[in-house]
């Protein structure tokens, strides 16, 4: 008879991480429920346009074009019906592709996850078995976000020392609350997170010039796709690697943070979700108060941009590190990352929107004359309250100085609009915002319908998935 050794524990990390996603009675505070269900409007949102885009209907749906699968999820806006892996990617690119999506103070797009988390429910709802309801859907939309923050808050994996894609905080944190849609056990999740990390994580390289590209429209939801993937096999029976984080010289902190370890700052609850960061304009975080600044002088200086010699962008050090970028602004991707280009497009047309970082309007003569004249300063005040714990703001300010040596006011702006500081004042513009991007998709009727289930929390947990599925997907022509 063969003797086996018992299996070595599972790291401290995964054993927390899979406690908190598997908890059979997690009860979360209304607020959060109701901040996770404008998070699923407000991703409805920022799909619709991106339909649209070439580059973004060119990798969505199915690999092999042509293939679905009969009653497998629904992509949204869409008529594809698809595998849950392919259905993922495909809603969660959707979501992420025009930089419109919720962001969180410590960065990344947690709505990269709603992709994972719409597929595995409309496929297993659809299968028939048990019903799947949208309360199944928020919980685990929580779940994901505050994993995914956490880690993001934890260890900053795309710090210039480190390199590395920040996405695999979305590919942990998707597998975790995937299996848990997919009626996964404790074991299971556990299983699926340290596949998660076996896995390692991608280069963060794709996001800087010269590299910038479309894959910033396509990484996240990758690792979200990914994250789905893990979770269909552990619930189909994959083994799990217990020390994966910690296995010396092989494991995850070894080879990829030099040794260095992953540690939660805080319990795991749902205030990454209550303190989720909404954008009203399509840019990088670091640079949408400088945006809202430069809106405000548009019509002080509208008469007078030809004779505007410099325009100075008081900023923070996380802006200069992500977004100080004046001259490789060779596609949209490179743009909407370019503090420079934000600020002179907005200070020319007087409104940003994803069409700005697109030619004509991104090679405006004017917006290029203007963009090598935007100069950026840190602001060492502006830095300590980016980096304040109690704080969290973002805040820039922008001016502008004429030929004649006259310069407009200084425009300062702390908070961006969908900022939790702001939070009394939102409501009414994200459903604008859900109101205007959807203009194409849905009807005046269908659109009072969505809204109204969003705002309210209650009626839409207890809709079954299917049934809300049914109400996004396109009609078939």
């Amino acid at each position: 008879m063969s003797v086996h050794a018992p299996a070595a524990p599972f790291d401290p990390l995964l054993v927390t991480l899979a406690g908190y996603a598997s908890h059979p009675s997690l009860r979360f505070p209304k607020a959060a429920r109701a901040t996770a269900s404008l998070c699923l409007m407000d991703a409805i949102a920022c799909m619709a346009p991106a339909r649209h885009d070439p580059d973004c209907r060119r990798i969505i749906g199915p690999v092999v074009p042509g293939a679905t699968l009969p009653n497998g999820p629904r992509v949204p806006g869409t008529t594809f019906e698809l595998d849950p892996v392919r259905a993922a990617f495909s809603t969660s690119t959707l979501i992420r592709w025009l930089d419109f999506s919720d962001t969180t103070y410590s960065g990344g797009h947690p709505s990269d996850n709603i992709g994972a988390l719409l597929a595995c429910a409309d496929y297993r709802d659809r299968l028939g078995a048990a019903p799947v309801t949208m309360a199944d859907v928020l919980d685990a939309l929580i779940v994901a976000y505050e994993i995914q923050g956490r880690l993001a808050d934890a260890f900053k994996f795309d710090a210039p020392a480190v390199g590395l894609d920040a996405v695999i905080s979305v590919k942990i944190a998707s597998s975790a609350a995937a299996t848990r849609l997919l009626g996964g056990t404790h074991e299971q999740i556990l299983n699926a997170l340290s596949c998660a990390f076996v896995d390692g994580a991608t280069l963060n390289a794709y996001r800087q010039p010269p590299n910038s590209g479309t894959r910033k429209g396509w990484a996240g939801p990758r690792a979200a796709a990914t994250g789905v993937e893990i979770a269909l096999m552990a619930v189909g029976g994959e083994t799990g690697y217990p020390t994966a984080l910690t296995a010396r010289p092989w494991g995850f902190h070894a080879v990829m943070l030099g040794g260095r370890p992953i540690e939660l700052k805080a319990p795991l609850g749902s205030s990454i979700v209550e303190h989720v960061i909404f954008k009203l304009l399509p840019c990088q975080r670091n640079g949408t108060t400088a945006a809202e600044a430069a809106l405000q002088l548009h019509s002080t200086i509208a008469q007078r941009l030809r004779e505007v010699r410099e325009i100075i962008v008081h900023t923070h050090a996380e802006a200069l590190e992500r977004i100080d970028n004046a001259t490789m602004l060779h596609n949209a991707a490179a743009r909407d990352h370019s503090l420079q280009f934000i600020v002179a497009a907005s200070l020319v047309h007087g409104a940003l929107t994803a069409a700005h970082y697109h030619e004509p309007l991104a090679t405006d003569p004017l917006v290029m004359e203007l963009v090598p004249r935007v100069r950026l300063i840190e602001n060492p005040d502006y830095t300590a309250a980016y980096n304040a714990p109690d704080t969290r703001s973002t805040p820039n300010a922008v001016e502008a100085v004429f030929d004649d040596g006259s310069r407009t006011e200084r425009v300062e702006v702390h908070y961006p609009g969908g900022h939790p500081a702001r939070r009394d004042a939102l409501r009414p513009l994200l459903e604008a915002k859900f109101e205007t991007l959807t203009n194409d998709l849905f009807t005046p009727n269908k659109r009072a319908e969505l809204r109204e289930l969003f705002v309210d929390a209650d009626r839409l947990a207890a809709m079954r998935v299917s049934e809300f599925i049914d109400l996004l997907v396109a009609t078939p022509t």
